[in-house]
């Protein structure tokens, strides 16, 4: 009687390996999950299907073993696709290394070293507010009604890249005003943006997003107080009174028609400055006086 024997020394093959990142993106943040395929055959004999794994242990300590049963990331059963969703829970931004093996029914077995990418970490933002608020950078009282927002953003050189600003302004009520939010794309790593600004306080806040969806965020809060209020006035007398509270009274008898009387905000540079430095301006400084008409003038 004749025996038959298989002789099987050739290894099977690991090829057509996929790294699918979550939303189209280029690399995976936290808590995101890798689909890792491989197609995997074995010529002579079969592959071993519970002995498929990828080998983690630089990222997350361990190892996981590779599917073909239309589960946990793999398509469809059967295809000689061995596939397996990997969740990210910790790492280094940048490529990793990892090694997917295999083995067929004989023990032979087959490796194929690949890189995951990993964006874990936000990109740099620089927020400037146009014209600068007083008395500070990003906080402050703004005299005119629009501000260009502007400013420069990076990400490291490992990560994914910046994918999108948005700008976003909001009232006390954190209600979003004007034509907020403005999204705005990736040029050239700065960003400029006219905003229109709502009488009294206005909440901005500026986040940068790279292509995984980290994210990053600078905020502002700017008082817009108008140059000028005004209001007629007549003979029996009246009030004139400005947003933050600075107010003119003519009593009765201090004019003899009617007048539009206005309050006008004195810029900072025009202020006297005091010879006590402990002396210091509470509020926002204010001059009044009549509007003056073409009449008034004797212009032609």
């Amino acid at each position: 009687q004749s025996l038959k024997f298989i002789v099987d020394t050739k290894p099977h093959k690991i090829q057509n390996v996929r790294t699918a990142y979550p939303g189209g993106q280029s690399a995976a943040k936290i808590n995101d999950e890798i689909v890792i395929s491989a197609l995997i055959t074995d010529l002579t004999t079969s592959v071993d299907t519970s002995r498929v794994y990828i080998d983690t242990r630089l990222l997350d300590g361990t190892t996981h073993y590779l599917t073909d049963s239309g589960t946990n990331g793999d398509l469809a059963a059967n295809d000689d696709v061995y596939s397996y969703k990997l969740k990210v829970t910790t790492g280094t931004t940048g490529q990793t290394e990892v090694n997917i093996y295999a083995y067929d029914i004989l023990a032979n077995t087959a490796a194929l070293k690949i890189n995951l990418g990993l964006d874990l970490t936000p990109p740099n933002l620089n927020l400037e507010i146009v014209p600068k608020p007083d008395p500070g950078k990003l906080t402050g009282n703004i005299y005119v009604p629009e501000i260009i927002v502007k400013g420069t953003y990076s990400d490291f050189p490992e990560s994914s890249g910046v994918k999108k600003i948005v700008i976003e302004i909001k009232n006390v009520n954190q209600e979003h005003i004007n034509t907020s939010p403005i999204s705005l794309p990736n040029t050239n790593n700065n960003f400029s943006q006219v905003a229109r600004l709502n009488e009294g306080k206005n909440y901005i806040s500026v986040t940068a997003f790279d292509d995984t969806g980290n994210s990053i965020t600078q905020s502002a809060e700017v008082t817009y107080i108008p140059p000028r209020i005004s209001a007629a006035i007549s003979p029996s007398g009246g009030l004139v009174s400005s947003p933050e509270g600075t107010t003119i009274s003519l009593p009765e008898g201090a004019l003899l028609k009617e007048e539009k009387i206005s309050l006008m905000v004195v810029s900072p540079e025009n202020l006297i400055k005091p010879t006590d430095e402990n002396i210091k301006l509470l509020g926002v400084a204010r001059d009044f006086g009549h509007e003056i008409s073409v009449e008034d003038r004797g212009d032609d």
